[in-house]
């Protein structure tokens, strides 16, 4: 037995007092009357009082009460052996999971993988016995149920035709873990499950460590192989030139002869040239193509290769190259020294930034504009930034010695609170590691700020405005250094320390190049990812942007991208990807490791179904917590507590306290025995 709020068992001292007032002495002394006490000598002689319990059975009947009360609210369990739930523990329901992974797709002799594995699976439903459930899940990159737990087999057969390969991977490590997470949402505690896994067994699937196949298992699993060992090519690789003037195309066969493959490159939908390519036996070959000049805008190249193989879906790969037009990158600066900084790092590490020095504003058409340390903004200036950031600019604002002596941080109206830091130093604390602005640098922890200006996080502008934001980078003693905030629709980065060695050492840092080239392109909205693999993990490092696939199919929208979102697209395709300021490309190409066809080692399929069936003989022998199942107490505690709630008052008053004992009111009130004058 187990309690689940066993501190309310300290609720017994209470038992004391029960106790202690069934101990008073229940009889008065004889009282005589008496004329006078006058002519009577005192007694020094000790009175000497018995106390001993008294009526029993009221003592008995208060004490349990008070004992049920404590163990009602401590929640006892009882564990009890066995699943509680299932009927019959001998029955095992069937978990049927299809591989729906690229390679599925292959075919041998005019016969198509995926077709065989759905004959199988069907199979499988009409060996049911009666009274056995079943669930369908397809498994690819990730996991789907498509048919719960039920006995009805058109449902089943129904979810099995329905099913469809896809075009992502299937990884063996952790599977098993995978399968009973989804289990746990079928409703069937403690039932006994086995599981029948339908794939090919790619080998490029099975992971380094065997460990990794049976982790999480907890039913026996039976192995059911399609497919054989088939020759496969695919384009593994589309390239552009360092030149910029040519595109490379690697062919890889897999377990393959030598064979002669015709290879074709089409630019932005036109036919550019076809070639043939002599690849060596289960080797690859590249294959050049000059291309002519795209001018500016996005270029798309698909490269493909005629030859009948066992995979179809591979035999296409797809490239694109962003539209190279310069962003202007206005810059309003009170200093030479950070403005120079600023420059070199974006000529080393954003060239495609074009910096525009300015004193005054106007009208802004530019996705990102910097101030550097402006002090306080004249008004005209203040009014286009506000209206720049109203309709979705963004603005990196940069303090310094101009703004700490304003007192005030632009554009948000906040005060600050202007300190000097010690040259004891302080280091720097990543807070969100995810943002985009810090990819690739780890090197945060070796930066040290002297100087830098800190905000009234309380304070509030008009219309809204706020001087909080989400703190991206801390000093370690709490003050934030990058603060990202919203105004309006736009963004607004502040960075509390300035571009200058004597405020940090950051513009002597190696990060800083690439730490600038990423803040500023997350800004303009232009660190959005060119290529990506099917049910790949994809970070969005915008907060406007829109999805499309090349037919004008919205795949993510506008409400979809609050908080950086993270999308896995499961089709390869040319997609479109917008924000206000830009319209880009995306190529999504299937992973090259499902192009190799060749198979698992019968040995290794062998252990691991052994391996899952012996710990499932384990589990079946020795229960343990996950083969009990737990009884409440407390319901029934509370039924007895209310009945003893019930008898006490009834028995302490029925036949008067002679026959019962008086109630406790009444033991209070009992006068002190003595003699009346």
């Amino acid at each position: 037995m187990s309690l689940v709020s066993a501190f309310f068992l300290a609720g017994l001292v209470f038992l004391a007092v029960p106790w202690w007032l069934h101990r008073l002495n229940a009889h008065a002394a004889d009282q005589r009357t008496f004329s006078s006490l006058f002519l009577m000598r005192s007694s020094e002689a000790p009175v000497h009082m018995r106390r001993e319990l008294q009526h029993l059975w009221l003592l008995g009947l208060r004490l349990a009460l008070l004992i049920a009360a404590c163990f009602a609210f401590a929640e006892p369990l009882l564990e009890l052996e066995g699943g509680g739930a299932v009927d019959d523990q001998n029955v095992e329901n069937r978990l049927i999971v299809l591989d729906v992974s690229a390679s599925m797709d292959r075919t041998s002799g005019g016969e198509s993988t995926f077709s065989t594995a759905q004959a199988i699976a069907r199979e499988l439903v009409a060996s049911l016995p009666v009274g056995v459930r079943a669930a369908v899940i397809t498994a690819s990159d990730h996991l789907e149920l498509i048919a719960p737990l039920t006995d009805n087999r058109a449902q089943l057969n129904a979810a099995i035709t329905a099913s469809t390969v896809g075009s992502a991977r299937l990884v063996a490590d952790g599977l098993l873990g995978r399968i009973g997470n989804l289990a746990d949402t079928l409703n069937a505690p403690g039932e006994r499950l086995a599981v029948h896994l339908i794939s090919d067994f790619q080998a490029t699937a099975m992971p380094a460590q065997f460990n990794a196949l049976v982790e999480g298992s907890l039913w026996p699993l039976t192995l059911h192989r399609v497919g054989n060992d088939e020759p496969n090519w695919a384009v593994v690789n589309v390239s552009e030139g360092s030149d910029r003037q040519t595109v490379e195309v690697t062919v890889r066969g897999f377990a393959t002869p030598a064979q002669v493959v015709t290879v074709t490159l089409e630019q932005n939908a036109a036919l550019i040239d076809q070639r043939t390519a002599a690849i060596p036996a289960d080797g690859s070959v590249i294959v050049r193509f000059e291309v002519p000049d795209a001018g500016r805008g996005n270029t798309t190249w698909v490269a493909g290769i005629s030859t009948a193989d066992a995979l179809t879906g591979d035999n296409v790969r797809r490239l694109v190259r962003s539209d190279t037009e310069q962003i202007s990158l206005p810059v309003l600066s009170s200093a030479q020294r950070p403005y120079a900084y600023l420059r070199a790092a974006i000529q080393a590490g954003a060239p495609r930034f074009n910096v525009v020095k300015q004193t005054a504003l106007d009208n802004l058409d530019a996705p990102v504009v910097v101030l550097l340390d402006p002090g306080v903004l004249a008004s005209g200036d203040s009014r286009i930034l506000l209206r720049y950031l109203a309709a979705g600019g963004a603005v990196l604002l940069v303090a310094g010695p101009a703004t700490r002596t304003a007192g005030r941080l632009p554009l948000i109206d906040t005060a600050l609170a202007a300190d000097r830091l010690d040259q004891s130093s302080r280091g720097v604390t990543v807070l969100d590691r995810s943002h985009p602005a810090l990819t690739g640098y780890a090197v945060w922890r070796n930066l040290v700020v002297f100087q830098a200006i800190r905000t009234n996080r309380a304070a509030a502008g008009a219309g809204g405005r706020t001087g909080t934001g989400e703190v991206i980078l801390a000093l370690d003693d709490g003050t934030p250094l990058l603060v990202e905030m919203r105004v309006g629709a736009g963004r607004l980065m502040l960075l509390t320390t300035a571009l200058d060695p004597q405020w940090s050492s950051l513009v002597v840092s190696p990060a800083f190049v690439g730490f600038m080239a990423n803040l500023l392109g997350y800004l303009a909205e232009d660190l959005l990812p060119v290529q990506a693999l099917v049910g790949e993990a994809l970070a969005l490092p915008a907060q406007s942007v829109k999805l499309f696939t090349a037919e004008g199919t919205r795949v993510l929208g506008l409400a979809q991208t609050i908080g950086r979102p993270t999308v896995s697209l499961a089709e390869p395709g040319v997609y479109q990807l917008q924000t206000p300021g830009s319209n880009r490309l995306l190529a999504v190409n299937a992973d090259v490791r499902e192009s190799d066809l060749r198979r698992t080692a019968e040995d290794l399929l062998e252990r691991w179904q052994a391996a899952t069936a012996s710990k499932s003989a384990l589990t079946a022998s020795n229960p343990d917590e996950d083969a009990t199942h737990s009884l409440p107490l407390a319901p029934w505690l509370l039924a007895l507590l209310a009945l003893l709630l019930l008898l006490e008052p009834l028995l302490a008053n029925a036949g008067g306290p002679a026959k019962w004992g008086p109630t406790y009111a009444a033991v209070l009130r009992r006068p002190a025995a003595g003699v009346s004058p």
